[in-house]
């Protein structure tokens, strides 16, 4: 076999796959959208259902590891939008994840990192062993070696990401959290809007604070640096590059099964998609540098945050 592929999918699955196409070819699905709605669900369900594996020659391993990928980073973009309500919010949502700890068969990390670090891991050796395989011929003009140059340059960008966020030293915030994971009250708050992640004084006063990690204050510091700004605005837009090259690629695949008069709106669906989630990412350092922290202030604890004076680093009475 010239191509090595590990993929999770049971013999069984790939039956049902193909009898997934003929009941919507049965039932007349032809509206892009529903068809594509229907097999990504099926591509998730195979993807997390599996126990065993076996190698195809194909690229089905890229298509499903890139679904998953992609809908992670849709969520991670949506979490990250607390930044914009403030430092219990940001603070809380990232305690939120550490909340779940226990998922982790005893890793300091969640069942979602750890299972979008195994995604990651299978998507990069594939297009390494395909590339390798196929493409080392190729001359950069061909555009053949687009998506792996693109690739090792999102691997880089990865890396340090996750050693300034994920790892970064940071300092400790007095945190007073819901407790049981969401504040469902928080939905309806009119004063503290969204608040799905942290409580308010009149909850917390002589309740236990919990000290957790101040990565709203890390995200400003980091950004005050017009240099990082860039560095990860021009990520985004590499990012972006590697994300429509893939999703035109997807798009014929048979394992999304959209009939071929469809996936050029298809295609075009997926590039607006994609334009929308990388202006989510830029609009976070762009932020965290227009509005940079005044005098390096910002709030310690939940406890008389709204009272917080962020110009001098004061509480008001």
């Amino acid at each position: 076999m010239n191509i090595f592929l590990v993929e999770h999918l049971k013999t069984d699955d790939l039956k049902r796959l193909e009898e997934k196409k003929k009941d919507n070819r049965a039932k007349g699905i032809s509206d892009p959208f529903e068809v594509s709605k229907t097999n990504t669900l099926s591509l998730f369900g195979y993807h997390f259902g599996q126990t065993n594996f076996i190698f195809t020659n194909d690229r089905s391993g890229l298509t499903r590891s890139a679904m998953w990928l992609f809908l992670f980073i849709i969520i991670h973009a949506i979490g990250n939008l607390h930044v914009f309500l403030g430092p219990n919010d940001f603070n809380g949502y990232g305690y939120f994840y550490v909340r779940l700890y226990w998922t982790g068969f005893g890793l300091p990390a969640n069942i979602v990192e750890i299972y979008v670090a195994l995604g990651a891991l299978l998507h990069i050796l594939v297009a390494l062993k395909r590339t390798w395989d196929m493409k080392l011929t190729a001359t950069p003009k061909s555009g053949g070696l687009n998506l792996i140059v693109s690739g090792i340059c999102l691997l880089t960008f990865m890396t340090i990401h996750l050693f300034q966020f994920r790892f970064g030293e940071t300092r400790a915030y007095k945190l007073c959290p819901p407790p049981y994971l969401i504040n469902v009250q928080g939905i309806i708050d009119m004063n503290h809007f969204l608040s799905l992640f942290w409580m308010d004084d009149s909850y917390c006063k002589g309740k236990q604070m919990f000290e957790v990690r101040d990565i709203y204050r890390l995200e400003f510091e980091l950004f005050e640096s017009l240099g990082w700004s860039l560095f990860y605005t021009a990520s985004v837009v590499i990012f972006g590059t590697h994300m429509c090259l893939g999703w035109k690629k997807a798009i014929p695949s048979p394992q999304l099964d959209i009939p071929k008069r469809y996936h050029n709106k298809a295609t075009h669906i997926g590039y607006i998609m994609t334009a929308f989630i990388c202006l989510l990412y830029v609009s976070f350092p762009f932020y965290a540098h227009v509005f940079a922290l005044k005098n390096g202030c910002s709030p310690t604890t939940t406890l008389g945050s709204d009272n917080f004076v962020w110009k001098n680093c004061s509480y008001t009475k």
